[in-house]
């Protein structure tokens, strides 16, 4: 909540407080009258009685107006300071009037009556400490003016200086007061932002199961159906037709989970930017031949302007993110062109990827950027989300605009990333070599289909390989392949087994193989602990992440 909600909150609290306690003040006024009439005279009691029943209800009226129209903190507070100080006034008066003709039983009366009326009016006027503080001047200081021109000589001057430190003590405690209810209501505010931001997050997942009830089907009916052909075709071409369309199927709903890890990653924390300085232009360049033949494919024309520029930021997450808004203009960005251009402006490197399709109307461009919003057309919608919150982690300037302003077309999206000084070279990264010819892999999983999958995999990349599912198989792999270089190790295992525990047995006979678990684990402190033991694989995993890590341990080896 912001500083001026803050205040009108407190300030209407405040209005209304005071407004129901108008309501009782015009009887405990009377009382204190009535507790004088018989010295003072009925008289002038009865009138005094008229001017502070009209005073108050006239406030109460006063204030409840202010409260219907209150726009800003401020004008409730006048109304507030006026008609309390104008009270405050009026009640200072009585002793003042009245103790020249009190005994002094009934000064010290009136004296505690108009000291617990003080008090009480903490919790109506004490919201703000400058109302309250007004009001207690003029009523504590009629108080000690009465004690001292009208008490007796020995307590009278005694009696005023009681009578003012009461007052600061008053008003020492409706500072803290206020600040505890102002305190109070931020707290308050808070919570029902946190409410509120519970029920978007419930919502968005219900939308997200919604969605996913139809984009992760589709993807899982084609499988079914074309594995169940598969076992029945015998001609080669078709069996090799339908393996390349399985093969699609599968990507596809290896993307789909992708895209929702990669979300629930950003949000975690888990995901790691490691910044360095690399050439921009040279990642762009390799974008722009792959889309380049993308477009091509698509009969969709297809424009690139390269300025040489280094940036220092995360080189991979750089790319996730300009894959994923140029994936976003194949999809969404209609037949039309696609450019991509990147520039230097001042110490920012400005990259700009653009389509000519219908483009996001204005009152959708926040909203295109939440997780699983589609704006009517296919998939999860989570690209744009995903750009969103890698933009945030680089630290990045995101800006969406049309392509055709004129004509209100095309989709244009601008990220600005820190520019490298001048002069400074890009890091060279060295890639390693992925020749995994010779390379004996034991593969520790408990699901028979992974096992046979990546056996197949590996060995059609040279690599020698022996598989088992669990503690008892494990003798008999070891014994098959000799010894290892890496083990490659599912972290749970079934019968609640852990694969790192299970594989600790391989290490001890074989002390300089390698490890590298596989988990689906998305929790950020159980991947930190898993990161302790050995370099750590997520799922899904698709084949390149995995020939990329064994290739590292092969590099690191020689």
């Amino acid at each position: 909540m912001d500083t001026e909600a803050l205040k009108r909150e407190t300030t209407s609290l405040a209005l209304q407080q005071a407004i129901a306690s108008g309501r009782w003040a015009i009887p405990a006024g009377l009382v204190i009258l009535a507790l004088v009439a018989p010295q003072v005279g009925y008289l002038p009691a009865a009138i005094g009685g008229v001017v502070l029943a009209t005073c108050l209800a006239v406030r109460n009226v006063v204030l409840q107006r202010t409260l219907a129209r209150m726009g800003r903190a401020q004008q409730g507070v006048r109304a507030l300071l006026v008609t309390t100080t104008g009270l405050g006034l009026l009640l200072g008066l009585l002793p003042a009037l009245a103790f020249a003709r009190l005994n002094e039983g009934s000064q010290l009366l009136l004296t505690m009556v108009l000291c617990v009326w003080a008090t009480a009016a903490v919790l109506s006027s004490g919201l703000s400490a400058s109302v309250y503080g007004g009001y207690l001047a003029a009523v504590m200081g009629g108080l000690a003016v009465a004690w001292s021109l009208h008490g007796q000589a020995s307590v009278g001057h005694l009696m005023a200086a009681g009578v003012i430190l009461y007052g600061l003590t008053l008003f020492a405690f409706s500072v803290h007061f206020s600040r505890r209810i102002a305190d109070s209501i931020a707290i308050r505010a808070e919570n029902a932002q946190l409410v509120r931001q519970l029920a978007s997050a419930n919502d968005a997942k219900t939308r997200f199961l919604m969605a996913a009830s139809h984009d992760l089907r589709q993807p899982l009916h084609a499988l079914g159906l074309m594995s169940a052909g598969l076992l029945r075709m015998q001609d080669p071409q078709e069996i090799r037709q339908l393996s390349q369309t399985l093969a699609g199927s599968v990507q596809n709903l290896n993307q789909l989970f992708s895209s929702i890890l990669d979300i629930s990653r950003l949000d975690s924390g888990d995901l790691r930017v490691n910044l360095t300085t690399f050439s921009l232009d040279a990642l762009v360049a390799q974008l722009d031949t792959e889309y380049r033949a993308l477009c091509l494919a698509a009969e969709r024309r297809w424009e690139c302007q390269l300025e040489s520029v280094s940036v220092r930021s995360d080189p991979v997450q750089t790319e996730r993110l300009l894959r994923n808004l140029l994936d976003n203009a194949l999809k969404h960005g209609g037949r039309g062109a696609i450019r991509l251009s990147i520039a230097r402006d001042g110490d920012q490197a400005v990259v700009t990827v653009a389509d000519t399709g219908p483009g996001i109307r204005p009152e959708e461009r926040e909203r295109v950027f939440d997780e699983f919003y589609r704006s009517g057309s296919s998939g999860l919608g989570l690209g744009l989300s995903i750009v969103k919150r890698l933009a945030d982690k680089l630290g990045a300037q995101l800006r969406l605009d049309w392509t055709d302003p004129a004509h209100a077309l095309g989709a244009r999206f601008t990220v600005r990333l820190p520019a490298a000084p001048a002069g400074v070279a890009p890091e060279v990264m060295d890639e390693p070599d992925v020749d995994l010819a010779g390379l004996s892999v034991l593969v520790l999983d408990d699901d028979p289909s992974i096992l046979q999958a990546t056996r197949t995999l590996l060995r059609s990349w040279g690599c020698r390989v022996a598989t088992c599912a669990g503690a008892h198989e494990l003798e008999t792999a070891m014994e098959r392949l000799g010894e290892a270089d890496v083990a490659l190790v599912d972290y749970q295992l079934d019968g609640g087994e852990v694969g790192p525990e299970v594989i600790a047995r391989a290490q001890q006979a074989w002390p300089g193989m390698s490890t590298l678990i596989v988990t689906g684990e998305s929790d950020p402190a159980r991947l930190e602990q898993l990161r302790d033991m050995a370099f750590v694989l997520t799922k899904p995993l698709s084949p390149e992440t995995l020939r990329r890590a064994l290739a590292g341990v092969r590099s690191a080896a020689n």
